[in-house]
């Protein structure tokens, strides 16, 4: 048995968790044993320190024992034995089981002593045909360490006994490096084919070799098929990107391509499995990668294309997909079709879920290789072209705008070029020298291509800003401004790049500017609504106050317009909100729509941002036109395969989440649900202005929108993200946010699966901080804001309640009985005078009691009670569409509560309620009144009852007193006939 050494936290940690196991009586049972498991002995065995421990549990579930755990510590001896101080043990969270993340089962989470711990029992794994999400179950310690991917992630450390224990040859194999699979390679893959990637990882990242008996299976046809088709391209994604952002990307894409896994990762799972026109020249393009990425020197290949860290995890990802850079782009038409993904980028989405980054540096990658080649041929033959700093100058102007580094796409060109031109590459073995001294001309070639661009300073020319805005050549040229200025800003830009020296505008060629306007001017027809709104932007920037980014020299006129627009669309404070900003933002979209559609502007995150907050036309802040024209910058600017990744990098990880990670105390950070709160409650801000609220009000309807186009998978995926933001606006104390806020909620319940609101507990979260909103009742709260609240909470109830679908659900069937009681009931109570909210109040009690069928029957009486206070009252047909609900909620309790109708005199209460009402009604002196409907709904309900009383053989003892009257009313003989 192999020993580890402890640090003094885990030293500390150790006696703890014994401490508690300890606490536990399990009188005449087995005792709770604690086992340290997986990455944390492999990497402690190592000598690599980790804090990130799972913790292996024998006889209970994770979240049993924390709950002991926390009893434990709630002890005033125990943390004076311990010397726990208050910051050293976190809160609790149970993260719910997600086999598409690799996440098989419940387990709780706390962090103590700085060290992150995962709480969970031994278990073994039961695995279908048809997925490779396992069913769990308990287990012992040896099926545990047989269920894990490798032998050495199957290491256990006994805190009892301070021993590594391995069940499965785990230190053999960790000793001689050695990656193999604990049972039968074949079975453990097809269980579960994401452990091919995983053992590529490992492999890789400690430079173990693969067992051979392993590899065998690794390759196999089925696995390979099960891996492209039932494994979902998250998880796939995520075990690439750990690839390459490791140290050696190298040797995992090696091991991919010596096991022949590259169909089944970089594939699209729809479609039948495609070979990619480089596959055989494969490795020629990634050890080109590798062998420019060791030669650092200064002007090298390394040092002039990739400047940063985050640009060689682009570089393999561009390395990983080069074989598929000379496919067939398809036909003109496809092309031109919206979303249109040239076939890399639609590998790396399909095949891995590349981020938007990813895949556009990929796609321009793809679009502008031709070009880059035709440059490179032209400067190697010295062609007076590529001397012409104009024309080399803005072709990298042009590959940078459109869509990502010029430098990166140069370098997806070398990777290509060497895969098209080498038969293999091997500098570091030197097997053939005439093989090495091509591969050596190769490089010298295109480094004569880069020293000649760094030579002409043509990497300058991407940020070069031309020395005259568009309204100032408008004036030189006595022409109005249109279509033609962003092309002859293009001419004035290429006239400075042969003219690197000069900084005074007036000395750019008049001439040729006057030809390059005549030329353009029949393109100037633009719209007099679009060049009024494109006035209108400039006029809203001319306003701003001047700093030095928005100074004429240093800034386009293109990027001066989509500033302009941006900060057009850009909202005001919640309580500064005016009428008049929809106007300035309809302005400010149509000059985005003419930046985009005629000069090709790209709309940037942050622009589109603020688009997505005009695409409602109900909200106050916009217009139906300006919902159509957000529209269509969305549609051309985020491609379908693009919204998900969008919506969670940029609006809700990048732009939300900063404004509303403070804004609750109900979630934690992470967005999810509070367990247990330690410290003091949060102090009381008084009466500042919350920093989303001041971002404004476009807010709501961009959290709206994302929330509306996120499909079912990123909901359940990435839920805690949407958490603070729906739990602060339905909190909020503006009776319109909170309306906007609770409809929202409604369309984030829709999508998420019943499953994680059970089990994280954010339903009861929910719960909890949407019941306070049915107390938004008059007088305090004025009635038409009151009746819209509390629909919008009552439909978040509902939705809340059926969720789950079982009506005998314990769980359901309380929240019902709740909105029945603290809502309808009690509000009723509070404010019966006013009749919208009684209407309301009717509606809401039809959809509970059809959603409680047989169990309303408890309610029977108090329902009845309520509705005979609003059908008796006397001015009730005033309020005809009021006494019309209440009917409509008569017959709902009748159909579901007619067992016990019969019984306690219940039927007599009814036909004496509807007999009231009914001589109300007629009694009524309304003459343009419409009765029809709801007399309709009273004869239902007099038929309903005796229907029931006929079924109980009632109806002839009760004849005498319905004659009796109708000797009295004679006007009721037509209600029951």
């Amino acid at each position: 048995m192999a020993h580890v050494k402890l640090n003094e936290d885990e030293q500390r940690l150790r006696k703890l968790l014994l401490g508690a196991a300890n606490s536990i009586d399990r009188a005449g049972k087995e005792p709770v044993i604690l086992r340290w498991a997986g990455g944390w002995v492999r990497d402690k065995l190592l000598g690599t320190e980790s804090n990130d421990i799972d913790v292996a549990i024998n006889v209970m579930t994770g979240a049993d024992f924390i709950t002991h755990l926390k009893e434990y510590l709630s002890d005033a001896k125990v943390i004076a034995h311990h010397q726990l101080k208050e910051d050293e043990v976190g809160k609790v969270y149970n993260v719910a089981a997600n086999p598409e993340k690799s996440k098989h089962l419940e387990t709780a989470s706390v962090k103590i002593f700085g060290l992150d711990l995962d709480f969970v029992n031994l278990r073994k794994e039961v695995y279908s045909d048809i997925s490779r999400n396992p069913t769990m179950e308990f287990g012992t310690i040896e099926e545990d360490a047989e269920r894990r991917d490798a032998t050495i992630n199957a290491l256990f450390y006994n805190l009892g006994t301070d021993l590594v224990e391995d069940y499965v040859g785990g230190l053999a194999d960790l000793r001689n490096g050695i990656i193999r699979t604990p049972t039968e390679p074949l079975q453990t893959f097809t269980d579960d084919p994401l452990r091919v990637l995983r053992l590529v990882r490992f492999a890789s990242r400690l430079q173990f070799e693969i067992a051979e008996e392993t590899t065998l299976f690794m390759g196999n046809a089925g696995v390979l098929e099960s891996l492209r088709v039932k494994i979902s391209r998250e998880r796939v994604g995520i075990e690439l990107e750990k690839m390459f952002r490791g140290n050696f990307p190298r040797r995992a894409l090696s091991l991919i391509d010596d096991l022949g896994l590259y169909e089944a990762v970089f594939t699209d799972p729809a479609q039948s499995a495609a070979v990619p026109p480089l596959r055989r020249k494969w490795s020629v393009a990634y050890k080109c990668l590798y062998d420019v990425m060791q030669n650092h020197s200064p002007m090298s290949i390394y040092d002039l294309l990739i400047t940063k860290k985050e640009a060689e995890y682009m570089a393999w990802n561009l390395a990983a997909l080069s074989p598929w850079m000379t496919a067939d782009p398809g036909s003109e038409a496809e092309r031109k079709k919206k979303r249109y993904l040239p076939p890399p980028a639609k590998m790396a989405w399909e095949g891995y879920r590349a981020s938007n980054k990813v895949s556009d540096v990929i796609a321009a990658s793809f679009n502008n290789r031709v070009e880059i080649m035709e440059l490179k041929e032209d400067i190697l033959a010295m062609a007076p072209r590529a001397s012409d700093n104009g024309i080399v100058g803005m072709s990298l102007r042009r590959w940078e705008l459109s869509g990502s580094s010029w430098k990166l796409q140069v370098l997806n060109a070398i990777l290509v070029d060497a895969a098209e031109k080498l038969a293999v590459w091997d500098l570091d073995k030197n097997h053939d020298e005439e093989a090495a001294e091509l591969q050596r001309n190769f490089l010298k070639d295109w480094q004569t291509v880069l020293d000649w661009l760094m030579d002409l300073d043509a990497p300058g020319a991407v940020n070069v800003r031309p020395l005259l805005t568009g309204l100032e050549l408008s004036k030189a040229l006595g022409v109005k401004p249109g279509r033609w200025t962003g092309a002859a800003l293009n001419e004035c830009v290429r006239w400075q790049l042969r003219h690197p020296g000069e900084t005074d505008p007036s000395a750019q060629q008049p001439t040729t500017l006057h030809e390059t306007a005549a030329t353009l001017e029949d393109s100037a027809k633009s719209s007099e609504y679009v060049r009024d709104a494109l006035l209108t932007c400039l006029g809203t920037l001319s306003h701003t106050p001047a700093t030095a980014a928005d100074d004429d020299t240093r800034t386009t006129a293109l990027a001066r317009l989509r500033k302009s627009a941006t900060t057009g669309l850009g909202g005001t404070a919640v309580a500064e909100y005016v009428e008049g900003q929809a106007l300035t933002a309809e302005a400010a979209l149509a000059c985005l729509v003419e930046l985009q559609t005629k000069w090709l502007v790209e709309i940037d995150d942050e622009s589109l941002r603020h688009v997505l907050a005009y695409t409602d036309a109900e909200d106050g802040w916009t217009t139906k036109e300006a919902a159509a024209m957000a529209g269509r910058l969305v549609d051309a600017a985020l491609p379908k395969h693009k919204v998900s990744s969008f919506i969670v990098e940029s609006i809700l990880q990048k732009y939300l989440r900063p404004l509303f990670s403070q804004s609750t105390t109900k979630v934690t950070a992470s967005g999810r649900p509070v367990l247990f709160e330690q410290g003091e409650p949060r102090a009381y801000r008084g009466l500042e202005t919350p920093s989303w609220k001041r971002g404004g009000l476009q807010i709501i309807s961009l959290f709206r929108w994302a929330v509306q186009h996120a499909d079912d998978t990123l909901i359940r995926d990435h839920w805690p993200l949407f958490t603070p933001v729906l739990l602060t606006l339905i909190e909020d104390e503006d009776a319109a946010v909170r309306v906007h806020g609770l409809g929202t909620l409604v369309a984030f319940l829709d999508k998420c699966p019943l499953r994680i609101l059970a089990t994280t507990g954010i339903a009861k979260v929910f719960e909890e901080s949407v019941f306070p909103s049915l107390l938004f009742l008059p007088t305090l709260t004025p009635e038409e804001q009151s009746v819209e609240i509390i629909k919008a909470a009552y439909k978040v109830l509902l939705m809340l309640a059926k969720k789950d679908p079982d009506t005998k659900s314990s769980v359901r069937r309380h929240l019902l009985d709740k909105t029945l009681r603290e809502g309808v009931f009690a509000a009723h109570d509070h404010a019966s005078q006013y009749m919208r909210i009684v209407e309301t109040l009717m509606t809401t009690l039809i959809s509970v009691v059809d959603a409680l069928e047989i169990f309303a029957l408890k309610h029977l009486q108090n329902l009845l009670s309520l509705l005979s206070a609003v059908m008796t009252d006397p001015f009730a047909p005033a309020r005809p569409a009021t006494l019309l609900a209440a009917a409509q909620a008569m017959n709902a309790v009748l159909a579901n509560c007619w067992p016990r109708i019969s019984e306690g005199g219940y039927d007599e209460e009814v036909i004496r309620i509807v007999s009231t009402c009914w001589t109300n009604l007629h009694d009524h002196d309304a003459a343009a009144l419409d009765s029809s409907p709801l007399e309709r709904e009273l004869r239902c309900i007099i038929s309903a009852v005796l229907a029931v009383q006929r079924s109980r053989n009632l109806r002839a003892d009760r004849a005498l007193s319905l004659e009796d009257v109708e000797k009295a009313e004679p006007e009721l003989k037509t209600l029951w006939q």
